[in-house]
């Protein structure tokens, strides 16, 4: 018989009482979570895993953790009571300790922001699959995170969300109230064909300190001038092709300043235009300014202390339009080369096979020689399975998705 979750007396279930108990997430060990229901929902936590996703049935790009229908109620405190040793060990980072750290969520369910109010969660990423008018006041959540390309968001932030990331169409957010502006990410969506994308104005943030800005290297340029709505920026990160860089010469208080993977620095400012300037790394960029960049910046060091600073991997316009795209340009050391190389024969063997079987071979060595690689860290194990998205794009035989993720997860040690 189905049990019905009483949403005001917020009951858990025995099996979170034993857990609550020990404190600690039991891995590799399947675990029954009355998410939608009484034991609706079974998972296997692997071992060092510190998120869990939530995908709506029917509109998924990959797989997920545990799948609900779209506007399922979601009764989230059947995850109290679990809380993740690395959590613990991080507490100066991450201090909350609770487990899952991370929630990927596809729905409509905003069960969760009440929750958050009660249990403090590191980081949310949240795809609504409707408009939705809702209220972060009391959330805490460390990271925030919300895309949206179809439908129309508005809410309002409390004092505890630190970092706010805003993914899609952006236009289609409002910010009503912001009692604290966090951290800002953009990463917006747009016609690839425009002159060059300005960010919507987001009055309530004007008070910003650092935003990172996302775009393509060869999408049309973010606009640079659109940072001015925030006149207090200290802080900007800057990854893709970017335009109106002399804009930044108003921002007076910058002192920190990073740019990633641009193919045109036309219009940078001298770095001596900012006073306080005492953090600069330009990677990956336009090689004609970068020349420059790294004169000026040698230059200015003999004068001013930095607490870091970096221009390398200077690249032409053929490089960009050539290698861009790859997950693993971006990489810092001798694993970027490896991984790419790996990549690349994968990429090759995947094109030229006629047999699924070829094409699983091609996936598991090209996973076994990143399985050698040292240090692979999160964000990098992400660019793995990108990369293997993107490899069977080109594979001349339909296979599932799930089916080439199950080799992927077979085969990997990271």
């Amino acid at each position: 018989m189905d049990v019905k979750i009483d949403m005001e007396k917020k009951k858990t279930y025995d099996f979170n009482e034993i857990l609550a108990n020990e404190k600690i997430l039991i891995f590799d060990k399947e675990v029954v979570l009355s998410l939608t229901g009484k034991d609706s929902h079974k998972f296997l936590f692997p071992s060092g895993q510190g998120s869990l996703s939530i995908g709506t049935i029917g509109n998924v790009n990959r797989e997920y953790d545990l799948l609900v229908n779209e506007d399922d109620v979601i009764y989230w405190e059947t995850f109290n009571g679990y809380y993740s040793v690395a959590g613990w060990k991080e507490k100066d980072r991450y201090p909350y300790g609770n487990m899952p750290r991370f929630f990927y969520y596809s729905g409509n369910d905003t069960g969760f922001i009440d929750w958050s109010s009660k249990r403090e969660i590191e980081e949310f990423r949240w795809i609504p699959q409707k408009d939705m008018s809702v209220d972060f006041t009391n959330s805490k959540i460390y990271l925030l995170y919300i895309k949206t390309k179809e439908y129309y968001i508005d809410f309002s932030l409390g004092e505890q969300v630190s970092e706010l990331h805003l993914c899609g169409h952006l236009d289609h957010y409002l910010i009503k109230n912001c009692k604290k502006v966090p951290r800002l990410y953009f990463e917006p969506e747009y016609d690839k064909n425009i002159e060059s994308y300005k960010l919507p104005i987001f009055s309530v943030l004007k008070d910003a300190e650092e935003v990172q800005v996302t775009v393509s290297a060869l999408s049309a340029p973010f606009d640079c001038s659109s940072l001015l709505q925030f006149p207090k920026l200290k802080k900007i990160y800057l990854n893709g092709n970017i335009t109106n860089l002399e804009a930044l010469k108003e921002l007076e208080d910058l002192n920190t300043l990073g740019i990633w993977n641009a193919p045109n620095l036309s219009g940078m400012p001298k770095l001596t235009v900012w006073d306080h300037l005492s953090w600069f790394v330009a990677s990956t960029i336009d090689e004609e300014v970068g020349k420059v960049l790294r004169k000026e910046l040698s230059s200015l060091k003999k004068k001013r202390k930095f607490e870091f600073s970096y221009v390398g991997k200077l690249r032409s316009p053929l490089w960009f339009e050539q290698n861009y795209g790859i997950p693993f340009a971006y990489w810092e050391n001798k694993n970027g080369k490896k991984a790419t190389s790996a990549y690349k024969k994968c990429l090759k063997e995947v094109k030229s096979s006629k047999t699924e079987e070829k094409i699983k071979k091609a996936i598991i060595n090209f996973v076994e020689k990143i399985n050698k690689l040292e240090d692979i860290e999160s964000m990098e194990r992400d660019d793995v399975y990108s990369s293997l998205c993107s490899i069977m794009k080109s594979s001349p035989i339909e296979i599932g998705t799930k089916k080439w993720e199950t080799w992927f997860d077979k085969a990997r040690e990271f």
